[in-house]
């Protein structure tokens, strides 16, 4: 099935690790020999501080009607897990 930019920024980007949206697609990286090197993601929200997220192409997983799986870099677009053993100003706890 071929698609086309405009029908692929319509589509939710979802991170397959959590299942959580990411964003929606805002730009393409173009390799020089013409072949697509990654998609850059946008916040859904305007005014987010978050930056885009750039996913290799080979970072997608699936391409559906509504919705655009994806499995992000290592670290990129996900939320940083509190340390263990650090409670409310450091106070410990759980």
């Amino acid at each position: 099935m071929l698609h086309t930019f405009s029908d692929l920024r319509e589509k939710d980007v979802i991170d397959v690790c959590t299942g959580r949206r990411v964003g929606y697609l805002s730009d393409l990286e173009i390799a020089p020999e013409g072949k697509i090197a990654a998609v850059l993601v946008s916040p859904r929200f305007l005014g987010s501080p978050k930056s885009s997220v750039r996913i290799p192409w080979s970072g997608i997983c699936c391409i559906g009607e509504d919705a655009i799986l994806v499995k992000l870099p290592d670290g990129a677009g996900r939320e940083e897990k509190p340390k263990p053993g650090k409670g409310f100003f450091g106070l410990g706890g759980g």
